[in-house]
């Protein structure tokens, strides 16, 4: 099998009000962005009902596996004060919560299995996250499993979230090879990256930061504000057991109007039969 090719992006739910430009004015540079780069497997997170019918209808290469909404966001009682004004920023964000797809190329695999889980409240703060999955058999005949999700922003969070996502993914680990995906919020020296890379007991091993590992690197941060600023690295592509990268790259949001979103694509090639 030739190198597994999978990109990660957060689009920007069209329903958040940010300083980056609208939906409509950025979904032909998303759809040019990945007829570039041209992905077996494609991650996004922070996907409107409208934009999941627009991806679709803009990527017909892809089988799209899109999983479930994450629901609305949940106040506590003494935050409802602000509920008005985060209703008004965040819109149909805020009512309906967001979907993190997963598309296949056609052609290149089976899908065997697929579903979506809810992450546990404590790990949730305010909005809700949810880990989808698929189980795919590639051409060769090699199988393995890739998750996508959208993790919390909130940093004093990480150490929980990162031992109910290992938990989650531990009692799941097989034979195939596992792969976590997606906008974690978090940096590459985060608790976060830190606890899923942990190796031992109960846990077992952890998982590789498929960057890091990258025989070659192109790119630095993902996310940029939408105004094409530097920023850190906070999407990643995790994977475990060890597999060989060959490359990894960020496209670096152009000046003007090319921008695509408020982050920028991550893309890893992941020699699976290594």
């Amino acid at each position: 099998m030739s190198p597994l090719r999978l990109t990660t992006l957060n689009v920007l739910h069209d329903g958040v009000r940010t300083l980056a430009r609208p939906w409509s004015a950025r979904r032909a540079a998303f759809a040019a962005c990945i007829h570039a780069l041209d992905p077996d497997v494609l991650c996004l997170q922070e996907v409107s009902a409208r934009q999941l019918e627009h991806v679709r209808k803009d990527l017909p290469a892809y089988e799209m596996v899109e999983g479930i909404a994450t629901g609305p966001i949940v106040l506590p009682a003494w935050f409802m004060p602000i509920a008005k004004p985060a209703h008004w920023l965040l819109r149909d964000f805020f009512s309906a919560g967001e979907w993190c797809p997963i598309l296949l190329r056609r052609g290149s695999f089976s899908l065997l299995a697929s579903g979506s889980l809810v992450m546990p409240p404590s790990s949730r703060a305010f909005t809700p996250h949810a880990l989808h999955w698929v189980r795919v058999r590639a051409r060769s005949s090699t199988v393995f499993e890739i998750y996508n999700t959208h993790l919390g922003i909130l940093p004093w969070r990480e150490a929980r979230t990162a031992r109910e996502l290992r938990e989650i993914l531990d009692r799941r680990r097989g034979e195939a090879p596992q792969i976590l995906t997606g906008d974690f919020n978090s940096g590459p020296g985060g608790s976060l990256l830190r606890a899923l890379g942990a190796d031992g007991p109960p846990s077992g091993p952890g998982f590789h930061d498929t960057w890091a590992e990258a025989e070659r690197r192109e790119g630095s941060g993902t996310f940029h504000w939408g105004l094409g600023l530097p920023g850190p690295r906070i999407d990643h592509v995790l994977m475990r057991p060890a597999r060989r990268v060959t490359r990894a790259w960020i496209v670096a949001p152009e000046r003007g109007r090319g921008r695509l979103s408020d982050h920028a694509p991550l893309t890893v090639e992941i020699d699976l039969d290594s």
